[in-house]
Formats: C-alpha cells, sequence, structure tokens
C-alpha cells in the first residue's frame, strides 16, 4: 500500500504528541478573539444557496458548498474581515453569500480570481474537488490552520523498533481501495486498512541511519477530519501505458456514530463531495446535513438544493467525507 503524502516534521519519540496536539491560532489575527477549534458550534439551520452550472465548473461549487458547512470556517469568517493573503476578501464574500442566500455574483467573483488554477492532473476528466480544496488550503493558511489541527502519525522502525511521530500539515486524509476488494466494502474496513498497522514506504529511520520499513498508526486525529476516497488511480494498460482508472466501489457507512484511531470521540459526517459518472463525463455535487437532522443535495445542474437521502448506503460516489467530533456540536 501506498502510503498518505504527508508535509510534515518528524519528531524523536521522546517528544510526546500531548504537546503538539493543542496548537494556537496564529498570531496574525486579533488575540482578543477566542480559538474559534475550542468552542461548540451549531449546524446550518437551512442549506445555502443554489448556484448555476457555468463553464464546468461543478466541482468550485461543490466546493464551496462543502466549506460553507464547515461550523468553525463560518465563525472565523465572521469574526475577522481581513487577512494578508490576496484571495481571502472574495473567498469570504462567496462563502458567507452561499450561508446567507446573498447575490451569487459574488461567488462568481471568486471564480474570476482563482480561474489561473487548473487542477492538479486531470484524473476525473477534469478540476477534482479534492485538488481545489488543498488549493485553498495553501492560498489562505492563516485561515485554514487557525481551524483545522495538524493530524499526527506514530511511525515504528521494523528493523530496531525505533519510534517517532511525524505531524501532518495536509488539509486531507488519504484513504487508499486495496486492489483486492471485492464490489462492497465499508468504511470501517477501509479506515482499519489505512490507519491501523498500515506499512509505509521506506523512510529513514532516525535510529538506523538508513532507509527502514515502517508500521504506521494514526496517533492523534483532531476533531474536525476531511477525509478523501482515492476512487482514481493510475493503472498498467497491457502496451504498459499509464491509464487513469475509476473505482465505483460501493462503500457502506454510518452518518453518526464514527469512531477514528488516535481520538476518543465519536464523529458524525456533516458533508460529502460526490463525483457521479465516469471520467469523460463526470459531475461533482455536494451532501450537506443541517440542523433539522434532514440532508440536502446541492447540484448546479438543477434550479435548487434539494432534499437528498441519507448517504452510506452502498455509496458509488463519495469522494470527500467531511466529519466533526459530537463534542464540537451543540
Amino acid at each position: 500500500m501506498s502510503a498518505s503524502s504527508l508535509s510534515s516534521s518528524s519528531l524523536g519519540a521522546k517528544d510526546h504528541p500531548s504537546m503538539i496536539q493543542a496548537l494556537p491560532v496564529l498570531d496574525t489575527q486579533d488575540s482578543a478573539v477566542s480559538d474559534v477549534k475550542t468552542r461548540r458550534f451549531t449546524l446550518l439551520h437551512k442549506p445555502g444557496l443554489s448556484l448555476t452550472n457555468s463553464l464546468n465548473k461543478c466541482w468550485f461549487h461543490a466546493s464551496l458548498h462543502l466549506l460553507a458547512n464547515v461550523p468553525m470556517l463560518r465563525e472565523y469568517l465572521a469574526e475577522y474581515p481581513v487577512s494578508s493573503a490576496p484571495l481571502y476578501k472574495d473567498f469570504r464574500k462567496a462563502i458567507q453569500a452561499i450561508i446567507g442566500h446573498l447575490s451569487p455574483s459574488l461567488v462568481s467573483n471568486f471564480f474570476e480570481k482563482i480561474s489561473a488554477f487548473n487542477g492538479v492532473n486531470n484524473r476525473y476528466g477534469q478540476i477534482a474537488v479534492p485538488d481545489f480544496l488543498e488549493y485553498l488550503w495553501t492560498q489562505l493558511p492563516d485561515c485554514f490552520k487557525s481551524i483545522w489541527t495538524p493530524s499526527i502519525r506514530k511511525m515504528q522502525c521494523l528493523k530496531c523498533n525505533w519510534v517517532s511521530y511525524k505531524n501532518s500539515q495536509d488539509m486531507l486524509l488519504k484513504v487508499y481501495i486495496p486492489t483486492h476488494i471485492g464490489k462492497n466494502v465499508s468504511l470501517k474496513d477501509l479506515i482499519d486498512y489505512n490507519f491501523i498497522n498500515a506499512h509505509s514506504e521506506p523512510s529513514l529511520c532516525g535510529h538506523c541511519h538508513v532507509n527502514t520499513n515502517q508500521k504506521t498508526v494514526w496517533d492523534f486525529i483532531p476533531n474536525l477530519v476531511c477525509l478523501e476516497i482515492l476512487r482514481v488511480t493510475e493503472r498498467k494498460t497491457k502496451s504498459k501505458q499509464l491509464r487513469w482508472s475509476k473505482n465505483n466501489v460501493s462503500i457502506s457507512f454510518p452518518t453518526s456514530g464514527i469512531h477514528l484511531p488516535g481520538s476518543s470521540s465519536s464523529f458524525r459526517v456533516i458533508g460529502t463531495c460526490d463525483h457521479r459518472g465516469t471520467l469523460y463525463g463526470g459531475h461533482w455535487v455536494t451532501r450537506m446535513y443541517c440542523k433539522s437532522n434532514t440532508w440536502y443535495e446541492a447540484d448546479d445542474l438543477k434550479n435548487r438544493v434539494t432534499l437528498a437521502s441519507t448517504p452510506g448506503v452502498k455509496d458509488t460516489s463519495v469522494v470527500i467525507l467531511l466529519l466533526i467530533a459530537d463534542t464540537l456540536l451543540k
């Protein structure tokens, strides 16, 4: 199995993870405002503004609808009207337009500001939602790193048993689908495969001072988690050419009572982004959970946000899962 990519710093075994779990809000904002990661929040009472597809930008609309459903982000944007990041002003207006059912032109204005973003590798046949989310993460660091806490992975050398920790700055936790899987799989099985006693590619051992195989487990998972199900991967054709291939395996998961390694919290799903169709004609939509215990779907091919069935029932299209700990909700 390929290891999840980590933009990380390595910590020695003597550095206990509890020393780095509680990261402060960046000093770029007013210190009088309390840390938005430590409060309790309410979900949206109703879904946000309906957006209309144009210029094949369903990926853009789906991403913003998902982010509008993040409680910490909504409060952060309400409290911090300015930032040094060039995109922040228009990003803030776009999200608040969705939340407040304001003019869709505010969303269109933000699209013009990010029009230079062309995706990463076109693996979905178009720009992918996870790539755009990670792009925003890099462009708006003060905003996102103030509401997202890094996860921590424990690494153990299989040669000398030396233990180290890696602090991941990634927004998305990558979830690989095993190659031997059948037509159906549970989210729990995927979590076990990826996050419990997984084996990474050889990496430098701080004790052996050579690249060795490492056993990895997640030692700390924050209370706001965004999982990316890696449905599209490269495969070799008979002529040994590399081609993108989409895995439509059905994934079953509950929307509450989810437990993740590295956390004692119970999580619930409050949003998903789904890619429907093929790599040659696909479409992105977002499903959102609101305070009325109701699921809604934002599909920009429709003229309004609609009621949706609960996700997780042999789900063949889910790519992004947004989870929040129950302890953060009022």
